[in-house]
């Protein structure tokens, strides 16, 4: 959420979810040992960003979203799960094109392919 006064803007982010501008207006604040909701303290308002790029994908206006493993997760099943995500939106806007543009999980098996042959190679 950016923030502006009349001389700065803030950046500010929350650990809950806000969906709607009424979700904003009623976070909770202490200020001078008093509790207050936003919008008592502010003007709140949602307001349209001006585009300042555009994402092509085959010469069409896209979308693009990074999907980042975490550490901790199962690179296959994260493939499985994104595929299952992807095939569901599929349905669900049957207008729209879904695609994956770049995986870096292929390098990633590929490097992993490697080491075993290395391995293998390596223990004969």
């Amino acid at each position: 959420m950016q923030v502006r006064d009349r001389h700065y803007e803030y950046n500010i982010r929350f650990s809950s979810f806000l969906r709607t501008v009424e979700d904003v207006k009623n976070i909770y604040l202490r200020k001078n040992n008093r509790i207050y909701q936003l919008k008592q303290l502010a003007h709140i308002e949602e307001v349209s960003e001006q585009e300042r790029g555009l994402s092509l994908s085959n010469g069409k206006r896209a979308v693009s979203l990074a999907v980042v493993k975490q550490a901790d997760e199962n690179m296959d099943d994260m493939k499985a799960s994104l595929q299952e995500v992807m095939e569901h939106f599929t349905q669900v806007y049957p207008d729209i094109d879904f695609c994956i543009s770049r995986s870096q999980t292929e390098l990633l098996d590929y490097t992993i392919s490697n080491l075993k042959q290395i391995f293998y190679w390596l223990s004969s």
